[in-house]
């Protein structure tokens, strides 16, 4: 008499089990690592900013529009053409996005963003993690006075998010969430 399929599907699965913890790899660690490899391109590309000098809420108070200024590197072999074109156009999607035209309605004065891209790394599906890092300094759009600088670190630890549009996006997204943090913060001191 033979086994229902079950029973079968169950003894085939005991013995990868079994065969496993043979040669010496935990299951129960393989399947954390999966989890955590899923989490991961769930995650997907993030950034952190670090405010250098300057750009209190009181500085970015009397501005009335954002724009995209220079976007340069230092580090020319490294940060190619493409990579400086996905910057300029994320940033141009982030500084336009409703999240800040409540903020910066148009007009005058003008703060512009000129960015200097300082590190670019493509990642890949076998542990090379990807990274996109930029100083941006804001300016006066009139005068060119520097009101303040923020370096901003973008990773991805995802497989799925390894380009340099994936990095300049979530490094713009960041970008945005300071300015509008700094005008909300303005906006609160003036209740």
């Amino acid at each position: 008499m033979s086994n229902p399929w079950h029973v079968r599907i169950l003894r085939e699965a005991a013995g990868i089990v079994v065969l496993l913890g043979v040669v010496g790899c935990n299951p129960m660690s393989a399947a954390m690592s999966g989890a955590k490899m899923s989490m991961k391109v769930f995650t997907g590309a993030q950034a952190k900013t670090y405010p250098l000098e300057g750009l209190s809420a009181d500085a970015v108070r009397p501005y009335r529009s954002l724009a995209v200024g220079r976007v340069t590197t230092d580090v020319s072999p490294i940060c190619t053409f493409d990579v400086l074109s996905e910057v300029r156009l994320a940033l141009g999607e982030a500084f336009a996005h409703e999240k800040l035209r409540r903020h910066f309605p148009g007009g005058e004065p003008q703060l512009v963003a000129n960015v200097v891209v300082r590190f670019f790394k493509k990642g890949d599906l076998f542990g090379k993690e990807p990274r996109l890092d930029l100083l941006v300094s804001f300016v006066d759009g009139a005068g060119g006075r520097e009101i303040g600088r923020v370096y901003v670190e973008g990773i991805s630890q995802s497989p799925l998010e390894t380009e340099a549009k994936h990095l300049a996006a979530a490094d713009a997204e960041e970008l945005r969430d300071l300015l509008r943090d700094r005008k909300e913060v303005k906006a609160e001191k003036l209740k």
